[in-house]
């Protein structure tokens, strides 16, 4: 019923600025809902289908009709919205966000970080009282908002991390599964065919998909799968003991967001010595993601038509064989 009443809705809008009835811009979002009976978030997703179809223009001053007269929006004050003790801080977050500012302004944007904790996520009324001109969620903090407040704002907003294809939101984010692929591919070329992978995923919502990520990639280069199971796929000390108990235990760990220190900890209790490479650590790929973050909000911003829901970028830099035989 949900989706018959939903597409009803985009049709009769769609046709009512086709044929004139409305003129520069739509009806408050309010004076939608009253009219067609339905909730904010209803309508909100109503009038985002319109944006994608190039129809309007979704702006602090109302929804645009994108064929009318109406003169360039001057662009204005973006959150950028963080959590604290969030991953992005084990990864330099004083120059992540720093970059994201300044190329934010760069594009004409005044911003303002709003680090939130725990607190500040459930007060009530706390996210229809934000009043800024568009919103850029960093990492995990777009999955703390609640559900029912996904669409306190139909201004623009993006997230810097990885999304489900089924929500419908632009994010921007690291392609993990080319990265690991490359660096896989060269590992194979040092002789390691015995390869695992450590990374923390409890609490978040990417875990699945990175898990998919790498059982494809162990079957396509048809290697062991030292994470076969998504129940063990998080690391943990006992992981690295079930490791170490194997006929054949891993050559190399591969460590992503978990500290390779830890890692070699726990296996030198176990007595077995591997190879370890950390991922992450290239702090350009960091400042990338901050600059494609700042213009693929500005695209949305302007209400361009073209702009992808999901836009991934390269992450892991290419293996320096020698420097890395040299560390072990």
């Amino acid at each position: 019923m949900f989706a018959i009443r939903y597409k009803e809705i985009f049709a009769i809008l769609r046709q009512r600025i086709v044929d004139g009835t409305y003129v520069q811009r739509l009806p408050s979002l309010r004076s939608l809902c009253s009219e067609f009976m339905v909730c904010k978030s209803t309508m909100s997703k109503v009038l985002n289908k319109l944006a994608y179809a190039g129809l309007v223009r979704i702006t602090h001053r109302g929804t645009i009709i994108m064929d009318s007269e109406t003169t360039d929006l001057q662009p204005g004050i973006v959150a950028i919205i963080t959590r604290k003790l969030d991953v992005s801080a084990k990864h330099g977050d004083e120059q992540f966000i720093g970059t994201l500012k300044s190329e934010l302004a760069q594009l004409g944007f005044g911003s303002a970080k709003l680090e939130l904790d725990s607190a500040d996520w459930s007060k009530p009324g706390f996210w229809q009282r934000l009043n800024f001109d568009g919103y850029i969620f960093i990492y995990s903090s777009f999955y703390l908002l609640p559900g029912e407040r996904a669409s306190f704002s139909t201004k623009p907003r993006i997230i810097g991390n990885y999304l489900p294809d089924e929500i419908g939101e632009y994010c921007v984010d690291f392609d993990d599964a080319t990265g690991l692929q490359e660096i896989i591919q060269q590992l194979i070329a040092q002789d390691f065919s015995r390869i695992a992978l450590a990374i923390t995923i409890k609490g978040t919502r990417c875990g699945e998909a990175y898990f998919d990520t790498w059982c494809k990639l162990m079957r396509n280069f048809k290697l062991h799968n030292y994470n076969n199971s998504i129940d063990d796929f998080s690391y943990s000390p006992q992981l690295a003991e079930r490791w170490c108990t194997m006929s054949e235990p891993p050559e190399i760990v591969i460590c992503a967001n978990t500290r390779q220190q830890i890692v070699r900890q726990d296996m030198q209790r176990c007595t077995q010595q591997v190879y370890f490479y950390q991922l992450g650590e290239d702090t350009q790929a960091y400042i990338n993601l901050a600059k494609t973050l700042a213009h693929t909000f500005a695209a949305v911003y302007s209400g361009k038509t073209n702009v992808p829901k999901h836009k991934f970028i390269g992450r892991y830099a290419k293996l320096d064989t020698e420097k890395f035989l040299s560390l072990h």
